[in-house]
């Protein structure tokens, strides 16, 4: 019996957009230059289908955060127009330093008329009148930069990703069909629920419709993405459907064409997993065995795979019972749940994820308690939501002893002014952190680990703290605060503090290799100094290979090697291989400024605006 295959990979080759060259800064007012750069990974170049090339035009649109309120947006006058090259686009705007921003990002074919962008909304509005089987010219990509606050000049690297699912639909008996004489040339496709609108900023898609993807002839020179028991399959068509970010079930009809135009035959595939980002293969013998087929999806393609099941929790009884039990728990969109009866300081009775567990925020979780959900499994948690921390609270994950916590696409808020991080890594613990952004009133992530170490890995991050000495004196930290033993790696992350932006103390080890690293003074706390961008101490170890640093609007030492103010503690070491700084630093071993790694020399900057140095291979 043969048998029709649904499988549901990710789209790891259709996860970036293309991009473009540089362009001049705009004169709008502003102090602060940011430099965009959309980036593809390197195997997308090399497919035909999917392969982005097309979308070689940029839309963007920046906009005051939390707000529909326009700053500028490509078309403006004045605005730059880019246009993708080689995979590559830079964006050059400048926009007011002591403001934060949202901008999203748009990439589509020029000239191509099927999106409509919608600056008030921020939203993009598809026309599906005279869509065909296979049109590359749909191709599009986006991506959003949430609560992007401008210390200074930054420099920020996007991932744009595809708003679709494609659909494939391949067989493997075309050449049976021809030799008993039916030759097929054609294919169209009728689907439900494939959506209208998206919104860049929040992703979410809305106006659902049916759609048919008119007749059209089978796709030339492709290699279909799938194989079955090294069975070859040829490409019978291909469609991007515009879904939401969670799997869904559509229903398809599909129609093959012989070369005289007659139909051969309408299958009708129900319940076919789809979800952005994703490709879905529909494939077998589908011209001489069409009936009979089941719906697989392919294991551990992707993490997190779709044999486990999300269980839905919209009040803290459900999320208790839920992780109690060892489910995967998901907080939907509009609901928001108050965990703070439920952790306690006493570890017999507190809340304790204890088993692999996958968490999916999409509302809001939150607690004001003076303790922290004990993780001591490995914690996956992503979506599009927020976990907020209250002004009492010390964070929401302390991940104890060989835990691991997998975040991404998330956001978390801490409201205590005087102590607390959302996150904490204990001894032996690993941070995997993407696309988080951390919006705290003290710090954001801090580790505790004293011999065995722990582990911070950060990826296009951003950390916003706004901690400092003159609150009550004595509480106030570092925007990063890795101490104890513990390594961490950053990479294009961005750091926004106001005491400190990152420390390595106490045998830390830190590695930076590019990003934006900054502090800034308060508008409405004005007795609050800022000090440092990067600071050493205690035997700590920070090396910089790359990214900004700036202090205090170069009003403190962008990078500073010292003991904490403890009398007869030991420095740190700063190891500096490349970056722009607003300075030299300073280091109170030597009284001056800090010494380039060796092999390395300081380089003023004359075109750098606010960087007047940065780090080259000694010449």
């Amino acid at each position: 019996m043969k048998k029709s295959l649904f499988l549901l990979p990710a789209l790891a080759a259709m996860t970036l957009a293309s991009c473009s060259n540089e362009e001049p800064v705009i004169n709008n007012g502003g102090d602060g230059n940011v430099v965009f750069t959309a980036t593809l990974p390197a195997d997308m170049a090399s497919r035909a289908f999917s392969d982005g090339t097309k979308a070689t035009k940029l839309t963007y649109a920046v906009y005051e955060a939390g707000t529909t309120n326009t700053i500028i947006k490509s078309g403006d006058q004045g605005a730059p127009e880019v246009s993708f090259n080689n995979l590559k686009a830079t964006l050059s705007l400048s926009l007011v330093k002591g403001k934060t921003y949202d901008v999203v990002f748009w990439a589509d074919v020029p000239g191509n008329s099927s999106y409509t962008f919608d600056a008030a909304t921020q939203s993009i509005t598809t026309d599906y009148t005279g869509i065909t089987s296979g049109d590359e010219n749909r191709d599009a990509f986006f991506q959003v930069e949430k609560g992007l606050y401008i210390a200074g000049a930054v420099t920020k690297q996007v991932e744009l990703r595809r708003p679709f699912a494609q659909l494939n639909v391949g067989t493997d008996d075309l050449a049976v069909a021809a030799a008993a004489g039916t030759t097929v040339s054609a294919t169209s496709m009728k689907v439900s629920q494939v959506y209208t609108t998206l919104n860049l900023l929040s992703g979410e898609v809305s106006n659902p419709t049916e759609i048919t993807y008119a007749m059209s002839a089978l796709p030339e020179g492709e290699t279909f993405p799938a194989v079955s028991n090294s069975k070859p399959y040829t490409y019978l068509s291909m469609n991007y459907l515009l879904v939401a970010a969670d799997k869904a079930l559509v229903d398809c009809e599909f129609t093959i064409n012989d070369d005289n135009g007659a139909k051969v035959n309408t299958l009708n595939f129900a319940n076919v997993p789809v979800q952005r980002n994703y490709r879905t293969n529909i494939y077998g013998s589908l011209l001489t065995s069409p009936a009979d087929f089941n719906i697989e999806i392919e294991k551990d393609y992707y993490t997190p795979d779709y044999e486990v099941e999300y269980v839905e929790a919209r009040t803290a009884e459900e999320f208790a019972a839920a992780i109690a039990a060892g489910s995967d728990v998901a907080v939907p969109a509009g609901a928001n749940i108050d965990l703070t009866e439920l952790i306690t300081s006493d570890p017999a009775t507190n809340l304790t994820i204890a088993t692999p567990t996958r968490l999916k925020v999409d509302g809001e979780l939150y607690t004001n308690q003076k303790g922290r959900i004990n993780v001591t499994s490995e914690l996956t948690v992503d979506g599009g939501g927020v976990i907020t921390t209250g002004e009492d609270a010390y964070g929401i994950f302390n991940m104890l002893e060989g835990s691991t916590l997998n975040a991404s696409d998330v956001t978390f808020e801490h409201n205590n002014k005087l102590d607390g991080a959302p996150v904490a890594i204990r001894e032996g613990a690993t941070v995997n952190l993407e696309n988080v952004t951390f919006n705290s009133n003290f710090a954001t992530v801090t580790s505790f680990s004293t011999t065995d170490g722990g582990k911070l890995n950060a990826k296009n991050c951003t950390f916003n703290s706004t901690s400092n000495s003159a609150r009550n004196g004595k509480n106030w930290t570092y925007c990063v605060l890795i101490q104890g033993n513990c390594e961490a790696v950053l990479d294009n992350c961005t750091v926004n503090g106001v005491q400190g932006g990152v420390s390595a103390a106490r045998n830390a080890r830190i590695t930076i290799n590019s990003g934006n690293y900054a502090t800034h003074r308060l508008d409405d706390e004005p007795n609050a100094n800022a000090f440092y961008a990067v600071y050493v101490a205690q035997g700590g170890t920070v090396t910089i290979n790359g990214g900004t640093f700036i202090s205090d609007n170069n009003q403190k030492a962008s990078i500073y090697n010292g003991n904490n103010d403890i009398e007869g503690a030991s420095l740190g070491t700063l190891v500096v291989k490349g970056g722009k700084f607003g300075n030299k630093g300073y280091s109170e071993g030597t009284k001056g400024d800090i010494t380039p790694a060796e092999g390395f020399m300081w380089k003023e900057l004359t075109d750098g605006g606010d960087f007047h140095f940065e780090i080259v291979p000694a010449e």
